[in-house]
């Protein structure tokens, strides 16, 4: 029986840290309408706009759901509603200051990685165009991906951004360390 329950601790312990260093991904892309968040193949979001309206599709593992946003709602009918009561409050916590927000804002920020970037805009105004492309040309040298103003009118942006678990909480954690020694 030991055996049983330390393959069990072991194989939840080895899920446990299979969650961590998985990636999850943020793709969003303007020409096809799509904003999708991926955590490796356990779980999909998937918010789609178009002409009809906009969808939400929800998968995790084999449970998949499409739910409509913009479809009238059913009203729930035959429970009245139930009185709320009013909560004690508790003491508050030590808050942080702005800057250790900022700090921790911008270290969580810095460990996503940029897998796929391409912008193309157009402003709709040419001198304003004129003056943006060489800005938009060394933005996309120093970023080395296409960033690029054109002229034909078109708005294109493709963006797709991963992280981990794992990554997230190193940046917290290193984040954290350095206010302490401060």
């Amino acid at each position: 029986m030991w055996w049983f329950v330390s393959f069990l601790f072991l194989f939840l312990l080895a899920f446990l840290i299979y969650l961590l260093f998985i990636p999850f991904s943020i793709e969003a892309d303007s020409e096809t309408g799509v904003f999708r968040f991926r955590f490796h193949w356990l779980a999909e979001g998937r918010l789609i706009a178009d002409e009809t309206g906009i969808v939400l599709q929800v998968r995790v593992a084999w449970w998949k759901r499409t739910i409509d946003l913009l479809a009238p709602q059913k009203k729930k009918t035959g429970q009245p509603a139930k009185p709320t009561a009013v909560k004690k409050r508790r003491p508050k916590k030590r808050t942080r200051s702005l800057n250790e927000m900022l700090d921790l804002i911008r270290a969580v920020a810095r460990s996503f990685r940029i897998r796929h970037c391409f912008i193309s805009i157009d402003t709709g105004s040419m001198p304003l165009n004129g003056v943006l492309y060489p800005w938009f040309y060394l933005l996309g040298r120093y970023t080395g991906h296409p960033i690029q103003i054109n002229f034909h009118g078109e708005e294109i942006i493709q963006l797709q951004v991963q992280n981990s678990l794992a990554r997230m909480l190193w940046a917290i954690f290193k984040t954290k360390l350095k206010t302490k020694k401060s």
